[in-house]
């Protein structure tokens, strides 16, 4: 008997399927649904490519049920359950064999390793090619859910297509380490790979502690109380004062629960470094200790934000008098790593490659640990996720996240359809622009003549075209953009009167036709200050309109913000009905990041790596564009009914 003979030996069988006891209006209601959609995209995946991910043979699954597993794979997510809950029903439910196209073999194709050997194998390929499998099957799907909702029909008698775009930023699957329990934790694992190659004998006593369960601990986050901590950082010449300001930045209103036990201990502390500071025998200052301990009793929520602040500065001081001292270990294990000739040794590589980017020589030619602002984005965020394309830090809008930044790309129908008709994933460094110029390539004509061909549109917030270069790449590849707010306000069409010299970042005139008399371009702001020679603004009739300031010396100072001409602009060429129409159609592609996280939950990826990351992408997509084409075809039926 064969391996693959034993696994179905395993599973259920039916004599006769259940499908055919079902009563024919649910058989109906079925084929009409969900698993209707699913049972008639089978025929979109290729066989080729299935080829690929199966062999045939006595040691292999075979690949004729391959198709009817990466269709069970997306199966999964549009119908929202799990692996465990779909392996449990299988070989029971009749509608998900009908959506499999199933229901009539003897013994179903799904077991309990089916798509871990599915998702191993689909790694393996793009690890050893770089070619996705998964997202080329999943792209002739949406291809085809594509051509059925939408066509070739133009959207109207102005744009031929219209997109809408817009980027997420999706959350590493590993823990957001501090830069002292990143550099610890690799020592960590260099002694490790020591201990069980060579043994504890040639482990200097030094680096003794790594091998203990709770050094992790002691050494991240208990290392003294808070008075302790201070004498020792005035011993290394560390400044108090600048920690407790980078401490007041990060300080919350009130902790939460499971921070209760650790905002005690801190007080704690606090409260005994006090009191073994101040004379016992000054009445004076017991009184005033006594009333501040009053006070802080009374108020609970100053209380809790002096625990909040103690916390905060005491796990600084740690990370700030701990963090030289690892990279001096770092440097030492480094040594030990050659000396035993492991070189060659994952954890060595990692060592090596941390202290690259986390450490710089000084003056003196000491190696130091690097400031915050020298340390690139593109550095290492953990240990057990280091891949040259892993995730990235970023910081954006006083936030900062590590992991990955997902681009989609929807096509909008002149009616309430849109589909998902390209999706990527970069790391997280990787900016709006740098997406934008992805998409020109992919979706624009090259060599564009408005005479003869016709405009598509883009609708995108404003970091899609906030330069000369991204403007031009769409209007030579026919696009026009959309930018609008989310605000609702409708942008002033007086603006548009200014002309604006896009490649040389200036301004030449005004919407009255005066030159001004200097200019100030603020790229960062993306806004112009002008300056007006004088009594012009003064005398100038449109000068509540512009908004003009008009300075002591008479001369008038005007604020061009980049993003409200670009509005304006853009409405004086479409007219304020299609403007109106686009800017909405922009602010709808917003909810799709937020459907991506709420009910596809793309956050919580099950394992590490840039790949798994992209195939939850594509799974939840697509599994998006199904619910559409399924919304689609229950509208149509509804429709034919009417008619009827």
């Amino acid at each position: 008997m064969t391996k693959t003979d034993k696994q179905f030996g395993n599973q259920d069988t039916f004599l006769d399927t259940p499908w055919k006891v079902l009563p024919e209006s649910i058989q109906e209601r079925v084929a009409n649904g969900i698993e209707g959609i699913t049972r008639s995209l089978l025929s979109t995946i290729p066989v080729d490519l299935v080829d690929l991910l199966y062999v045939k043979g006595n040691d292999h699954r075979p690949g004729e049920t391959g198709a009817n597993t990466i269709m069970a794979a997306l199966y999964m997510e549009v119908a929202h359950i799990s692996e465990s809950f779909f392996l449990e029903h299988i070989h029971t439910d009749a509608a998900m064999q009908y959506a499999l196209n199933t229901e009539t073999l003897q013994h179903q194709p799904f077991s309990a390793n089916t798509f871990y050997r599915l998702r191993t194998r689909l790694n393996s390929i793009y690890e050893e090619t770089g070619r996705d499998i998964l997202e080329e099957i999943t792209d002739m799907m949406n291809f085809a859910m594509e051509e059925e909702v939408i066509g070739n029909l133009p959207y109207n008698d102005l744009l031929d297509k219209v997109y809408r775009i817009d980027s997420l930023n999706i959350s590493m699957h590993g823990k957001h380490m501090s830069r002292l329990e990143l550099i610890y934790v690799i020592n960590r694992m260099c002694i490790n790979i020591i201990f069980a190659l060579k043994g504890e004998a040639l482990i200097p006593e030094e680096f003794q502690h790594y091998l203990e369960k709770q050094d992790h601990n002691r050494v991240i986050y208990f290392k003294g109380t808070l008075a302790e901590l201070e004498a020792e950082a005035v011993k290394k010449g560390v400044s108090i004062e600048e920690i407790e300001a980078e401490a007041a930045k990060i300080v919350l209103p009130t902790s939460t629960e499971d921070d209760k036990q650790e905002d005690t201990s801190a007080s704690e502390n606090v409260s005994t470094s006090e009191q073994a500071s101040e004379p016992t025998d000054d009445s004076t200052n017991k009184t005033t200790d006594e009333s501040s301990k009053t006070s802080e009793s009374s108020d609970p929520q100053k209380s809790q934000k002096s625990a909040e602040f103690n916390r905060q500065k005491r796990r600084m001081l740690i990370a700030r008098l701990r963090l030289e001292d690892v990279v001096s270990e770092s440097l030492s294990i480094k040594k030990l790593l050659e000396s035993l000739s492991l070189e060659n040794k994952k954890e060595y590589k990692l060592l090596d490659r941390v202290l690259n980017e986390q450490t710089k020589q000084n003056e003196q030619g000491r190696i130091i640990p690097r400031e915050n602002c020298e340390i690139a984005g593109s550095s290492l965020q953990n240990p057990y996720d280091d891949l040259v394309d892993g995730p990235t830090c970023r910081t954006k809008d006083g936030k900062t996240t590590q992991g990955w930044t997902a681009n989609v790309v929807q096509r909008c129908s002149n009616k309430d359809y849109a589909i998902i008709v390209d999706r990527d994933l970069e790391p997280n460094i990787h900016s709006d622009q740098a997406f934008a110029r992805d998409f020109y390539q992919k979706f624009g004509t090259d060599g564009f003549n408005p005479e003869t061909g016709r405009w598509s549109g883009l609708c995108c917030d404003g970091l899609y075209c906030n330069s000369y270069d991204l403007k031009e790449m769409a209007t030579s590849r026919g696009f026009k953009v959309f930018c609008g707010t989310l605000t609702g306000i409708a942008p002033d069409p007086f603006l548009a009167g200014f002309n604006v010299d896009m490649k040389n970042m200036t301004v030449t005139s005004c919407p009255a036709g005066n030159v001004p008399k200097g200019v100030t371009s603020h790229i960062e702001k993306e806004e112009f200050r002008i300056r007006m020679p004088k009594k012009t603004c003064a005398d100038c009739p449109n000068c509540n309109k512009c908004k003009a300031s008009i300075l002591k010396n008479k001369e008038g100072s005007i604020l061009l913000k980049l993003k409200q001409y670009n509005e304006a602009t853009t409405m004086q060429d479409l007219g304020d009905p299609v403007y109106r129409e686009m800017v909405n159609k922009r602010n709808a592609v917003e909810g799709v990041p937020s459907v991506l996280r709420r009910t596809y939950q793309i956050d919580q990826t099950t394992y590490f790596g840039k790949w798994y990351a992209r195939y939850d992408l594509m799974l939840a997509t697509t599994a998006m564009n199904m619910r559409v084409l399924l919304r689609y075809r229950q509208d149509k039926l509804k429709t034919a009914k009417k008619a009827a």
